[in-house]
């Protein structure tokens, strides 16, 4: 005996595409924010490196070299975790997923492109079939760009 469950668009927008757009904004703008501060970290902390080097201050005080050293150690830390977390790629990468499903959307809302066909059943399987499809494919973009951070086991020894 198979089953056929009756599938709302209504409840698929409500529970499905809004909430997918609502997640990839709101991270979009988590990593779009963690980003900027990073980088303005770098950027202030390597400026001031210099003007603390050159300094008028006795040559022989350690204490020069120890902040200049602190300040370098801090910008090593701020690029290492940018390049841990992959912050600008998360935030174009879901800024740009939250605006294609967007599109599509309107797309379908409009009865533009594909979306012409004037069987209802057929398009609403076109749209969802096209939002999943979507999500799905930023999905393995997320595992492209995290699985070049993953650490990789040193090679096992034959004994």
């Amino acid at each position: 005996m198979q089953y056929k469950i009756k599938f709302h668009l209504d409840n698929y927008l409500k529970y499905r595409l809004k909430k997918q757009v609502d997640w990839y904004e709101k991270n979009a703008n988590k990593h779009r924010k963690e980003y900027y501060i990073f980088q303005f970290l770098i950027i202030s902390i390597g400026a001031l490196i210099p003007i603390i080097n050159t300094s008028n201050v006795n040559p022989n005080d350690s204490s020069i070299r120890l902040w200049s050293s602190i300040l370098g150690g801090s910008i090593v830390i701020s690029s290492g975790i940018l390049q841990l977390t992959k912050a600008h790629e998360n935030w174009v990468s879901y800024r740009s997923t939250a605006e294609v499903l967007k599109s599509e959307y309107f797309l379908y809302y409009t009865n533009s492109d594909i979306y012409e066909e004037k069987d209802i059943e057929k398009r609403d399987r076109i749209f969802i079939k096209r939002i999943e499809s979507i999500i799905t494919s930023e999905g393995s973009k997320y595992l492209q760009y995290h699985q070049n951070n993953m650490p990789t086991s040193p090679p096992s020894e034959n004994k």
